[in-house]
């Protein structure tokens, strides 16, 4: 089953980076690292698609030698003590973040510095870390 990857304005947030991947098949499936929204319509029919709408934010953690995991924010209280304790217990952590929204503006907060940041300020962090690693 191939695919096509692209990135897209997000529905939610209107952010250019939400990640859309379209297999052959009909499926589609979306996320949104701004925002945490996501859509997956599984069998490729709009009846039965899933759709997040006003996520809180999203999350992020990436570990050394492995891609790392994303998700959506529906409590930002459990996904801050959540994150905070598995850095605690992983060695090799190196992004663990989240998103959030204040005003007009969205923000991340980095839990491993304990600093927050405009999101496009972190987006040249992580390209930044990216280059290092190459």
């Amino acid at each position: 089953m191939g695919s096509c990857i692209s990135n897209e304005d997000c529905p939610n947030c209107k952010w250019e980076g939400c990640v859309v991947e379209t297999y052959t098949n009909g499926h589609q499936w979306a996320f949104c690292e701004r925002c945490g929204y996501a859509y997956n319509n599984g069998n490729g029919t709009e009846e039965g698609a899933e759709e997040t709408k006003n996520p809180k934010g999203a999350w992020r953690i990436m570990i050394k030698g492995t891609g790392g995991k994303v998700g959506r924010i529906t409590n930002l209280k459990e996904i801050q003590k959540g994150m905070k304790s598995f850095v605690k217990e992983e060695k090799d952590v190196e992004v663990c973040c989240y998103t959030f929204k204040k005003g007009k503006k969205w923000y991340v907060h980095d839990l491993l510095n304990n600093r927050k940041m405009l999101h496009s300020e972190w987006l040249l962090y992580i390209e930044a870390l990216q280059e290092l690693e190459r």
